[in-house]
């Protein structure tokens, strides 16, 4: 069988891999399964298994119901922006109770799903998404997130630039 090796074609292929019994692969949360072993300290994903594929849903969700409308909100069609955001918004609010119980997305603890919201939390002004009142605890979780040791020094300067 004759490959191609363009990137549209990788990515195509990639885009249309399916794991074991027809289940298909979760395209871009699919390496923090290697990334946790590779740096296991500290632990980013739960031990326990119904949790790490209660985490791995979260990402999904995260990616379809935050992360793919960005695309929307950084093309030129400013009603596609517009809507894009009022979404990201929404679902962002919808959050907010998961903070009046703990301080993190799973709980207690610092994990793969904060890590991997941050970026996105950093970036609202940015993407001229603006927050409710009644999401006051998201922006209180963000603050908690910024303020953790490394988090500044990870960052490129343009993407530093990005929040005033």
């Amino acid at each position: 069988m004759h490959r191609t090796s363009s990137p549209e074609a990788i990515d195509q292929e990639l885009q249309g891999h399916q794991l074991a019994r027809g289940v298909p692969e979760l395209d871009r949360i699919a390496p923090i399964p290697f990334g946790n072993e590779r740096f296991p300290h500290p632990q980013l994903m739960p031990p326990d298994p119904v949790m790490r594929a209660r985490a791995r849903l979260f990402l999904y969700s995260f990616e379809k119901d935050l992360f793919d409308h960005i695309k929307d909100i950084e093309s030129d069609d400013e009603m596609k922006a517009d809507k894009a955001r009022a979404t990201i918004r929404d679902n962002l609010t919808q959050l907010v109770p998961i903070f009046s119980k703990q301080n993190y997305l799973l709980g207690d603890e610092y994990s793969m799903l904060d890590v991997a919201v941050t970026p996105l939390l950093w970036r609202l002004g940015h993407y001229g998404i603006e927050l409710p009142n009644q999401a006051t605890a998201i922006l209180k979780y963000a603050e908690r997130l910024f303020s953790r040791p490394l988090y500044a020094d990870a960052m490129t300067p343009s993407e530093k630039a990005m929040r005033k």
